[in-house]
């Protein structure tokens, strides 16, 4: 049924009432009900309002529609987690499958959300819900919501799902991207090379991709209208300039004036008193100046001027065809738009013949999944004193509550340099971006450290923490594009900040043909020439206009003075770690290399054919290109691990343990044929003899890559293990990347110092059968520690200690039985007291609370957490309140149900 027309009815003037009419035209299933749910509301959240307006029944499934009033105005971002908790306390309520949350301002903005319940087996999993929203706001383009909602199916929960699919917005997105790309590129008459045509249009797309996004904060402002400038600009333009000359063109009279001195233009704070800016302003409005080197002019700025009919329909339908969103999506909680992560998709989509050459966009869960790991293993060696638990508890669940030195942690955090030495468009960069982020943030929250904004986290964090690398420059330009999206999204005021400039940090280049750089760059009576190159790109980095150009060319000379002293100018070819990233590699330092290395690396065989390359005399130049290369590297004799048909992620693989410091953490996805192809033997060789294994995740059984290709997961560190050191080994399988959380098994192992290449085999057999199929406690138990129970610092900061809340004897004040590690012997408990529970300050005043159903299961394991060796674990079946000393094991069976945060990232 087509219900287009009321939904833009409801969207020109929306009201419950004309919400629920809506829902009664679109399924034949809604049954109108009322019912308050006030009681869900406190004074922090951001409703006043949340009433039951229907429900509906699809055969064994029900459905439930809500709408919520909030006093202030609705953002895509306001609110959110605080709106999705209530929403899944109203399907556990109602014992819904799934509901349709309608949440609006009286300013006409609304967000329209799909919360589904995701199911273990037969079971519902209360604890991980699956949210899918559109934000309505009246002043930007809802073309998208209107055509999927508007003709949806609302027969069933699965059709209705359908029309909440993130996929259909991005297969459009790119079907269109695309189309207007190749279109833009085909019409360059000039006598120019296609790499050059590619760049160009990339530029191009580039800037008006990132203005789409800058709409939607109203940092652009042309005549009052800031949330669809660009299509003010135009129109004022075919006004004004259009009929008054025949050689008019939008590209070269607006959008270049807006680029290069509206955008590029350090205009000063007084400058418009003056009047000196008023002549640009009729032009393009207000903007601010951004910097950052997308809007710099380049000498082919002028070479061409896309048309007029090419702009008009890249704004038509791309640009205001589909919905953009600053906010940035996780696995669980989507918003139905164009989000800054679709610009690494799209730079996949584009770049021809990817598969051929290697890459392969990494699923934003499996990211995850490697930052993690990589920042887990980093924090154990920067971090010695702290238990492995606390580390995890940390990174995994974003838990500080059991650090014992958060200010260690977050100085560990600011210190921690990585990169990925084949970045792409740089997804490993913004997961490591929002891992660090999330990190820091959770230090803020639970132990008031590091009290800046997001945006002055992020901003150091991509100043300080992160490199990149890669051959492509139509990936570094598409990386650079999206970190600088991520950065200026979250600041807040009217007027951003210049963008930083990232040419030093994320750069273009060969990561494997220059010589080994472990053992860094010897100084010697040279050390003035390095402090003086790294000081002017410190302060490249943020400088503007004439000094911009001025450090960068200082900066350019004092690498070619330090390459023409080292003897590498000439000698070495590729990218130039020890002297590019000098800052890392001096030898006088105290600490040489990367803390961390991780990398989806281009996967290329040994007879790669390149079959996507058209011209035949192209493809045979291609094929011939990539044997010398190969006959270069193995001349080289920079790599030890070269071996029969090796393909080229073996050098990578090297490259990477080489570019690592002392305790460095390497995380490569590579191919699964890495397991037991006759190439891989000298690698697997070296890494068992030079590094600690730390873990392995076979992924053969799941398809994480929609090319088909099935993948191994390596993680190494770099010193050597010790004797008793046992490699984690694991299977991943599934029906899809979705999976890769869900179907877990731990598969034996052995000491690594006992081992040979059948540790890199998923099969083998390394340890007595009688101990092959026993479960981790993990996968049996939901493992937490107890509560923190002294004051929280925050909101009543030494107001009580824990001994004020504890008695030996139980009353109506200290009703819950208690115990702490100590008390804990094997299989029981003793000198059991009281605990303080249900008054004014117990428990919502405690530092770490924990979550009810945790201390009162019917049966759980109780460990003492400082026991060593010597684990002392206890059965409990009287619900007994413990604190941080008590390692908590909860059955998952138990926990169905349950909302928490902990859990759901847990599961």
């Amino acid at each position: 049924m087509d219900n287009r027309k009321n939904l833009e009815n409801l969207i020109v003037d929306f009201s419950s009432e004309k919400l629920s009419a809506f829902f009664r035209l679109a399924s034949g299933g809604f049954r109108p009900q009322d019912e308050d749910f006030g009681d869900l509301l406190n004074d922090e959240s951001p409703l006043d309002e949340m009433r039951l307006i229907g429900g509906a029944k699809f055969d064994d499934n029900q459905m439930v529609f809500v709408v919520g009033h909030s006093p202030a105005e609705l953002t895509s971002r306001s609110g959110k987690l605080k709106q999705y908790f209530v929403a899944k306390e109203i399907l556990k309520r109602k014992d819904a499958d799934a509901g349709i949350f309608v949440y609006y301002d009286d300013g006409g903005h609304f967000r329209f959300s799909l919360v589904v319940a995701q199911y273990q087996g037969t079971k519902q999993t209360f604890t991980n819900f699956r949210r899918y929203t559109y934000f309505i706001s009246p002043d930007e383009p809802q073309r998208t919501f209107i055509e999927q909602i508007g003709q949806a199916d609302f027969s069933s929960i699965a059709s209705i799902q359908k029309a909440f699919s993130v996929e259909v917005v991005t297969t459009a997105f790119f079907k269109e991207y695309e189309k207007l790309f190749r279109l833009a590129e085909a019409s360059i008459k000039l006598d120019w090379v296609a790499e050059q045509k590619r760049l160009y249009t990339q530029k191009f797309f580039n800037r008006l991709i990132f203005l789409a996004f800058l709409e939607r904060k109203g940092w652009l402002n042309f005549q009052g209208r800031q949330h669809d400038y660009l299509r003010a600009l135009f129109e004022d333009y075919v006004q004004d300039d259009e009929p008054k000359r025949a050689d008019a063109n939008f590209h070269r009279k607006r959008l270049n004036t807006l680029f290069f001195w509206g955008l590029n233009n350090d205009r000063g704070a007084d400058e418009s008193q003056l009047g000196a800016f008023k002549p640009l302003s009729r032009l393009i409005g207000d903007v601010p100046y951004l910097n950052g080197g997308l809007f710099e002019q380049e000498a082919d700025d002028e070479g061409w001027f896309f048309s007029d009919e090419i702009v008009a329909s890249i704004l038509k339908d791309l640009i205001y065809r589909f919905n953009f969103t600053v906010a940035e999506s996780t696995p669980l909680d989507v918003e139905v738009a164009v989000d800054p992560e679709m610009l690494g998709k799209m730079f996949e989509e584009l770049v021809t013949g990817r598969h051929e050459s290697g890459s392969y966009y990494t699923p934003k869960p499996v990211v995850a999944f490697m930052c993690r790991e990589a920042l887990k293993g980093y924090l154990e060696t920067a971090l010695p004193a702290e238990d492995e638990e606390a580390i995890a508890l940390f990174v995994d669940v974003t838990d500080a509550a059991a650090l014992r030195d958060p200010e260690l942690a977050l100085a560990a955090l600011r210190g921690v340099r990585a990169v990925d030495p084949a970045c792409g468009s740089g997804a490993y960069l913004l997961g490591l971006l929002h891992e660090l982020l999330d990190l820091r943030a959770a230090l803020f929250v639970s132990r008031h450290v590091d009290a800046q904004t997001v945006y002055d986290r992020k901003l150091e964090i991509i100043q300080n923490n992160l490199y990149g690398v890669d051959l492509d420059p139509f990936a570094v330009n598409i990386a650079r594009l999206r970190l600088w999206l991520s950065l200026i999204v979250d600041y807040e005021g009217e007027n951003p900040p210049p963008l930083p400039n990232l040419d030093f940090k994320i750069e273009m280049g060969d990561s494997l043909s220059a010589p080994d750089p472990s053992g860094g760059l010897d100084v010697g009576f040279r050390r003035q020439l390095i402090d003086e190159f790294l000081e002017a790109k410190k302060k490249y980095t943020t400088a503007h206009g004439d000094n911009k150009i001025s450090l960068r060319e200082e900066t350019n000379k004092l690498r070619t003075d330090i390459q023409n002293w080292a003897g590498h100018s000439v000698e070495f070819d590729g990218f130039d770690w020890t002297i590019e990233f000098a800052e890392l590699f001096v030898s006088e330092q105290q600490k040489i290399g990367f803390d961390i290395v991780l990398a989806n690396p281009p996967y290329v065989r040994a007879d790669a054919q390149f079959k996507h390359i058209d011209d035949e005399e192209k493809r045979q130049e291609a094929i011939a290109e990539w044997k010398a290369f190969r006959e270069r590297l193995k001349k080289s004799k920079t790599y030890e691990t070269l071996y029969e048909k090796w393909d080229i992620y073996i050098p990578f693989l090297e490259r990477a343990y080489q570019l690592l410091g002392k305790n460095g953490q390497m995380i490569f996805i590579i191919p699964d044929a890495y397991n037991a192809a006759k190439y891989t033997d000298k690698s697997h060789a070296f890494f068992l003899e030079n590094t600690k294994i730390k873990r392995i995740d076979f992924c053969s059984e799941i398809d994480l890559f929609d090319a088909g290709v099935q993948n191994t997961i390596l993680h190494f560190q770099k010193p050597i293990t010790d004797e008793e050191h046992k490699p984690i080994r694991v299977r991943r399988w599934g029906e899809n990347k979705d999976d890769f959380f869900k179907n877990i098994e731990f598969l034996p192992s052995t000491q690594q110092i006992n081992t040979e290449n059948a540790l890199f085999r998923p099969n083998s057999s390394l340890t007595p059968p009688a101990n092959i199929h026993f479960p981790t406690l993990e996968m049996v138990c939901y493992i937490s520690v107890g509560m923190v129970i002294h004051a929280d610092e925050k909101r009543a900061q030494g107001l009580f200690q824990a001994e004020d809340l504890i008695s030996e004897l139980q009353d109506k004040e200290h009703p819950k039985p208690y115990v702490e590690g100590k008390d804990i012997a094997k299989w029981g408990t003793q000198n059991r007291r009281f605990l303080e529970y249900g008054t004014k300050r117990a428990p919502s005043l405690f530092r770490r609370q924990t979550f009810i159903e945790l201390h009162e299961a019917r049966e759980r394991l109780l460990a003492f957490r400082m026991s060593g060796n010597n684990v002392a674990v206890a059965y409990d079946d009287k619900k007994l309140m413990s604190n941080h000393t008590v390692i908590i094991g909860v059955p998952w069976s138990l926990l169905q149900g349950v909302i928490n945060r902990s859990i759901s990232k847990t599961t």
